[in-house]
This record gives C-alpha cells, sequence and structure tokens, in this order.
C-alpha cells in the first residue's frame, strides 16, 4: 500500500493535514461475519480508516476515513461492528483534553465527526481496546487521572450489550504506569 493513496483517500473525506509518507500501520485485525476488518493508522499523519482484506489476504480495500474533526488529531484507534450492522470507532486524541473521542459508521464508510461521550469523562492519550466476546463489547480505556503523579496509572473497563449503554466493569489503579499495549 503506498501511503501517497491513502492520504488522497483521507483528503476526499476532509482530513485538511499535509502528506506524511511513513508510519503507516495495521493496528487492528478482526473477524465479523466472516469477512476480515482492519483498522488502518498513520500515527504521524493522524488518519484513520477501515479497510477489508481480500480472501487470499494479500490486498485490501479502504473502506472508509475517519479524520474530523481534524483539530482532535484522532489516531491509534479501536473498531467494531455494533449489533444492528454500523460500526463505532474510539480514538485517541492528540490536542485539547486528550479524552477520546468517538466516531460512529451506518456503512463503515462514511463516518459521523468524532465527538466525546459521556461514559468516558477523563481519558487520556492511549490505544484504547475495544472488543466483543460472547455477545459482550469489552472497551478499555485510560484516564488521565494520577496515582501518586504517574502517568497512564488508571485503567477501565467498560462493559455493553449493544456499544451504546455502558457499564464500569473493572477500574485498575496503579502507583507505575499501566501499559494498555500489553494487553
Amino acid at each position: 500500500m503506498q501511503p501517497q493513496y491513502y492520504y488522497e483517500g483521507a483528503v476526499a473525506n476532509g482530513l485538511t493535514r499535509k502528506p506524511i509518507d511513513y508510519g503507516l500501520y495495521v493496528f487492528e485485525i478482526k473477524e465479523i461475519d466472516g469477512k476480515i476488518y482492519i483498522v488502518l493508522n498513520n500515527f504521524p499523519g493522524r488518519q484513520n480508516g477501515l479497510a477489508v482484506l481480500n480472501r487470499k489476504f494479500d490486498t485490501f480495500e479502504v473502506l472508509g476515513h475517519y479524520n474530523e474533526p481534524n483539530d482532535l488529531k484522532l489516531s491509534e484507534s479501536a473498531v467494531n461492528q455494533l449489533p444492528d450492522g454500523s460500526w463505532m470507532a474510539i480514538c485517541r486524541t492528540e490536542s485539547g483534553s486528550l479524552n477520546y473521542a468517538f466516531t460512529t459508521s451506518a456503512n463503515g464508510r462514511v463516518w459521523t465527526k468524532a465527538d466525546h461521550r459521556k461514559f468516558v469523562p477523563n481519558g487520556t492519550n492511549s490505544k484504547p481496546p475495544f472488543d466483543k466476546f460472547k455477545g459482550i463489547y469489552y472497551l478499555g480505556w485510560q484516564e488521565s487521572t494520577k496515582v501518586n503523579g504517574a502517568f497512564r496509572s488508571v485503567f477501565n473497563i467498560d462493559v455493553s450489550p449493544d456499544g451504546i449503554h455502558w457499564e464500569r466493569k473493572y477500574r485498575f489503579e496503579s502507583e507505575a504506569l499501566f501499559n494498555t499495549r500489553a494487553l
């Protein structure tokens, strides 16, 4: 995949930042209804997209880009399909309060402008896990709260049957960095 084409697709879908020709990552891989979906991210360029992998596992099609609003500098997202067939992404942000932002799509192609949600009131910039097991959605997110001054020292896991109504299931506090990438 050429970053140029990924960038051009993102610009056609509202991205206003300058092109970056490095830093393109396959961030998540999920099988849903027999298809392999890939979450793409260009961290330095703050580009995000949802793609589907072909059956030979050698090419993929970018279905949609979600980067707006550009001032939030969205990155490192996690995506899942909701029970009604729509999609939701939770995105790390690199500006403002650094709280996570959410975007949705009816078809994986056209996405809403990302916004903050009340059930995640004080997140900080870290990659969020967002998975589904046995019909329950699990969302992990890092709080901006610091225990004894330690960055990323509070981590929450919220659960939901539908991706809309969330309940706090676990809250982990550590006096040291709690790195969610190890989960």
